[in-house]
């Protein structure tokens, strides 16, 4: 029998010994839900509750992949569609400050939209490969 705390890596070995995938894009598949959804805005215990993971879980995914613990409240923009659609750091700030972010939110939620950008190459990335 496999202890708990190594389900993960047997799992990952598992995947990664039949399909030419690496661990990096199997951690993206696994995290991609709710990193998106908080790059898009949405407050954790909406993501806890669509998703049936608990919030200590969350903000531990979320600290980890994205470097922020996530949003208290939901905010009234998306910030990942702002990040996919400005040509540059200076334009996203313009456009996110008049969401009455912080200059520190801003920073903060530019570094994790740049921080997603790299999980979906890596989900996108993982499904060409499986076909």
């Amino acid at each position: 029998m496999i202890k708990e705390e190594d389900i993960w890596s047997v799992f990952c070995e598992y995947i990664t010994s039949k399909y030419p995938v690496t661990n990096a894009m199997l951690e993206a598949v696994a995290v991609n839900d709710c990193t998106k959804m908080s790059v898009s805005g949405i407050c954790n215990d909406v993501i806890s509750s669509d998703l049936g993971m608990h919030s200590e879980l969350l903000e531990d995914v979320l600290v980890s992949y994205l470097g922020f613990s996530g949003w208290k409240e939901g905010l009234k923009f998306n910030p990942y569609h702002l990040y996919t659609n400005t040509q540059s750091k200076e334009e996203f700030r313009l456009h996110a400050n008049n969401h009455s972010l912080s200059a520190e939110e801003i920073e903060m939620v530019y570094n994790a939209c740049k921080k997603y950008k790299d999980i979906s190459e890596k989900v996108e990335e993982y499904y060409e490969r499986i076909g």
